[in-house]
């Protein structure tokens, strides 16, 4: 088929959308809130993952001490501990240290009362807070073999992971991805049943003429052609405009979705939107596309007998 004919057949299906507006815009708009609705499963998914991926990286394994142990036995538990190939890094905190780090922490927090009884309750010969050693591994799914490692030391009582917040939120991203999937896969679904009607509603229009056109030879691909390529134009215009409305919320939502997130998690980050739409484009156009040649596919397939 020759490039200026090819031309004219999605000129005449851009005519079609013309005719139809009305059903035509029913169907832009179907796909143009199916797309929204995944973009924002698909942001907030990667969103999601990318603070997991933070914070696992600043997970801390702490092994806790018992008092009895002494300094040379300390460095010597150290010296092993760093010989393991999945450690990175070994920080040492005496009980006196980590009393100081607990009250500066109860000082910034305004805790007057917990600040008042810690005082009360510990001394230099009583003190309530453990010697431990803050581990960092190389790769965080390690923790739980470090940690297996850890418990082997009669020196030491107890090993936090510090998995517990990255278990929760891999959860939350997990179900968050179940149903995203499950939603847009239903209003995939309706996409292209409200598409194919649209189409349908163009063939019969123009079935008289098109028994003509076939008459006196045209090819079913020069048929099918102008059909095609007004589905092509609904999906595509509706994940366009689906990608202009996530941009722009997400650019205006940003600031007070910051001041929620931080207040529920200290460190949360939003990803930069640049990051995002690089990777949301081409995935919400092709899918918008998509929808758009299979309802108008199924709807010539139905309707036209070519």
């Amino acid at each position: 088929m020759k490039a200026k004919t090819a031309r004219g057949l999605f000129k005449e299906g851009f005519q079609n959308i013309v005719r139809n507006r009305m059903v035509s815009l029913i169907s832009i708009s179907t796909v143009f809130l199916s797309l929204t609705l995944f973009s924002i499963f698909y942001i907030v998914v990667n969103n999601v993952e990318y603070n997991i991926d933070a914070m696992q990286g600043r997970v801390e394994l702490n092994a806790f001490l018992n008092n009895d142990v002494s300094q040379d036995r300390i460095k010597e538990i150290k010296d092993r501990i760093l010989k393991n190939d999945n450690v990175k890094s070994v920080e040492f905190t005496s009980s006196t240290e980590g009393l100081k780090e607990y009250k500066d922490t109860l000082k910034k927090d305004g805790d007057e009362e917990m600040i008042k009884i810690l005082e009360e309750s510990s001394s230099e010969e009583q003190n309530p807070i453990p010697s431990c050693f803050s581990i960092k591994t190389k790769d965080s799914s390690k923790n739980q073999q470090v940690k297996q490692e850890l418990t082997k030391y009669k020196e030491i009582y107890k090993v936090n992971d510090g998995n517990l917040v990255t278990n929760f939120l891999n959860k939350i991203s997990r179900y968050t991805k179940i149903s995203g999937t499950g939603i847009m896969a239903l209003l995939s679904v309706i996409c292209i049943i409200l598409i194919s009607n649209t189409i349908k509603v163009a063939v019969l229009l123009r079935r008289k003429e098109i028994s003509i056109i076939k008459y006196i030879g045209a090819t079913n691909n020069y048929i099918r052609l102008p059909f095609i390529s007004e589905g092509l134009i609904i999906g595509a215009t509706g994940a366009i405009l689906s990608l202009i409305t996530v941009s722009a919320v997400y650019t205006y939502a940003n600031p007070q979705i910051m001041i929620v997130m931080k207040s529920l998690m200290d460190g949360f980050v939003l990803m930069d939107l640049k990051s995002l739409i690089c990777s949301l484009a081409p995935i919400t156009i092709i899918a918008g596309s998509v929808i758009g040649i299979l309802g108008s596919l199924l709807s010539i397939r139905k309707y036209m007998n070519v």
